[in-house]
C-alpha cells in the first residue's frame, strides 16, 4: 500500500494521517496507520511536489 499525504499526529504506536488523492483532493477524515506497518518514507519527489502544488495546504484539523 502507498499513502500520500500529511501526518497529523504521531503517537507511540501509530500515526494519524490525512491522505491526498491522485486527483489532488484532501480526504475528509484522517486514518490511523500503525508505525510497524511503515517500511519506507519518501519526501520531495516530483509526484508528491506536484500533488502539493495542485492540492494546496491541507485543511487545518479541528
Amino acid at each position: 500500500m502507498c499513502a500520500i499525504g500529511r501526518p497529523v499526529r504521531i503517537g507511540a504506536k501509530s500515526v494519524t494521517f490525512l491522505d491526498v488523492s491522485s486527483a489532488a483532493e484532501w480526504a475528509d477524515d484522517t486514518r490511523s496507520i500503525r508505525l510497524d506497518d511503515i517500511t519506507r518514507i519518501d519526501v520531495g519527489a516530483h509526484y508528491e511536489t506536484v500533488l502539493h502544488h495542485l492540492a494546496g495546504y491541507p485543511p487545518v484539523p479541528s
